[in-house]
């Protein structure tokens, strides 16, 4: 050992190649692998005691085994570090932390790192450099469990699990931060939210989104057992998310309560996607509903709970978001690119405004003022030709297009209140079949102001 490891000031340094085997115990100070040090325990366990601190500094340390955290933290500054699995034991304050460098790490298990709140001061953390995870468990043992994604990039290739308790309350955190990239890959479960089966109330999961760059192929709230109590809320506050093709989806009990907040960012789609669950727009807030990956393919998106609350969306991306509830949000909404599809219902509220490159469609209703400016098209109705998409009033402004599709009758639009032109210039139809002589009903106003 004394080869191996030589002693400056109380810290152990690893300046060279070397390979060991067996247990390696740290049960004081710490060990720092600097630049050209190197050390590879096998299949060997790591276990760091009390206010230990193992950190990799330039080097490279490896070890297919488990490393364990009691009070103690597992730091990776620069240099590369491939680790079997990580795991907090039944102590406050276990870190492991990426500053920089590389972290490739199977299974992440945060069983608790806090008390009564959650503590991103600990736990899982990355704030700069290139980490990968196969698996990530938060909050699995009393207490809570948390991670922080303060910077760099984390990829998790399996299920990230928040909240996994089976009695006793608390539960999991995560948040994502300062334009940090985290990926989640796994095609089957993805973040899934309150895990356990059972009846526990405190079982409480937490993702908060405030300046994220993350992909995920879906949320969940308990794909596993008959979960029927506890809470699972989402904050999307900034950044950009892409959901896939597994959308966001609850399948516990009624006494699951989950709470879904979007009030700033971007809600993209890696893949067309859909959920039935509520989502609250706070007061003041604009998220937008983006129909295309980040690579700018078109896809759709189909939110089929209710939107209520004071905020507000922008819709943007080529494909289609398609609202079929009957929705209470009071925000405005712009339309800028791709499709909005309106089935279901828009309570009173502000107005609705399709831009250039927007389309506004349907066969639902929208109880406020429209607005078609420059560049815009409305086309009424569904695929059912006949149908009739109904607002309260509509400002068509020049270079603005009404389709309509036409068959043995035509798709409508009904105006409680007026049609009024706007500004001047060509204001323009594009009829859909063109073919035969026969009279359509194509628009039902109040009142018409346009001359």
């Amino acid at each position: 050992m004394a080869d191996l490891l030589r002693q400056v000031r109380g810290l152990w340094c690893c300046q060279r190649l070397n390979q060991l085997s067996g247990v390696l115990n740290l049960n004081g100070g710490s060990v720092q692998l600097t630049s050209g040090g190197s050390l590879n325990l096998g299949n060997s366990a790591v276990n760091t005691a009390l206010n230990t601190r193992l950190v990799v500094a330039g080097g490279s340390f490896t070890t297919n085994g488990l490393v364990s955290a009691t009070t103690s933290q597992v730091v990776i500054d620069s240099g590369t570090a491939a680790l079997g699995s990580f795991r907090t034991n039944s102590d406050f304050s276990g870190t492991l932390r990426i500053n920089g460098g590389t972290l490739n790490v199977g299974d992440v298990n945060i069983r608790r790192n806090a008390g009564a709140s959650p503590d991103f001061t600990s736990g899982f953390i990355v704030t700069g450099g290139t980490a990968s995870a196969s698996t990530i468990g938060l909050g699995t043992q009393n207490s809570y469990g948390s991670m922080s994604l303060e910077g760099g990039s984390l990829t998790a290739t399996g299920t990230i699990t928040i909240a996994n308790q089976a009695t006793s309350g608390r539960g999991g955190s995560m948040r994502v931060l300062n334009n940090a990239v985290f990926t989640s890959t796994d095609s089957s479960l993805g973040i899934l939210m309150c895990r356990n089966n059972g009846t526990n109330a405190n079982n409480v999961a937490t993702a908060t989104l405030p300046a994220a760059r993350a992909a995920s192929k879906n949320l969940r709230w308990d794909s596993i057992g008959a979960v029927t109590a506890g809470s699972a809320t989402v904050t999307i506050n900034g950044g950009t998310i892409y959901l896939g093709s597994g959308g966001i989806i609850k399948n516990g009990g009624a006494g699951l309560v989950t709470n879904l907040n979007f009030s700033s960012g971007t809600l993209g789609a890696r893949s067309d996607w859909s959920t039935n669950l509520a989502i609250n727009l706070p007061n003041g807030g604009n998220i937008t509903f983006r129909g295309a990956d980040a690579a700018n393919v078109a896809h759709n998106i189909s939110l089929n709970g209710i939107l209520s609350g004071n905020g507000g969306f922008t819709k943007t991306g080529g494909g289609t978001l398609a609202l079929r509830a009957a929705n209470t949000f009071a925000g405005a909404v712009a339309v800028n690119g791709g499709t909005l599809d309106v089935d279901g219902s828009i309570a009173s509220g502000n107005g609705v405004a399709v831009n250039s490159g927007g389309t506004l469609t349907g066969d639902g209703s929208i109880n406020r003022n429209v607005v078609l400016n420059s560049g815009s098209v409305l086309r009424p109705g569904s695929a059912t030709i006949g149908s009739t998409l109904s607002a309260t009033s509509l400002l068509w402004n020049a270079d603005a297009v009404f389709a309509f599709d036409l068959g043995s009758t035509s798709n409508q639009i009904t105006l409680s209140g007026a049609l009024t032109k706007g500004s001047a210039g060509p204001h323009n139809f594009v009829f859909t079949p063109q073919t035969g002589l026969r009279k359509w009903e194509c628009l039902h106003s109040g009142d018409l102001c346009f001359h």
